[in-house]
């Protein structure tokens, strides 16, 4: 389990990746969740979770989980897109919380490059054997 550096200017939340389901109930046992989520939605190989302050967490956290039993035989294109799009889920969850039904899309596009870059070096961080080169 890692969590990013600050993503956005005022990020109002944690931003973590996960490849482990363990390490994930370990997480939700410490944020005191009694009834997590599934550790990734069923059929599915990446799941966002987002706790917000409902949750009695006391913070904003979006967990970003990879079932790497479901990305086994998939390509480093494949895992980039795929936390893309999780970065997506994140960032419309940062917009609601911020109340923002509007970003401009340069604001958008931005954030979705610095998010999915963070959350593409912790993978590598988590799992060097697969970092990908160029």
């Amino acid at each position: 389990m890692k969590y990013i550096d600050d993503a956005l200017l005022m990020r109002p939340c944690n931003v973590g990746l996960c490849i482990d389901e363990r390490v994930y109930l370990r997480e939700m046992r410490r944020f005191k969740i009694k009834s997590p989520s599934p550790f990734v939605i069923p059929g599915m190989a990446a799941t966002m979770h987002w706790l917000d302050d409902t949750t009695g967490v006391g913070e904003s956290v979006a967990i970003v989980c990879v079932d790497m039993e479901r990305m086994r035989g998939t390509d480093g294109i494949q895992l980039a897109c795929m936390l893309v799009h999780e970065c997506v889920h994140i960032f419309q969850n940062i917009c609601k919380h911020w109340g923002e039904e509007a970003p401009s899309a340069e604001f958008e596009a931005y954030a979705i490059q610095r998010l999915s870059q963070q959350l593409m070096y912790m993978f590598c961080e988590l799992r060097p054997e697969l970092r990908i080169t160029v």
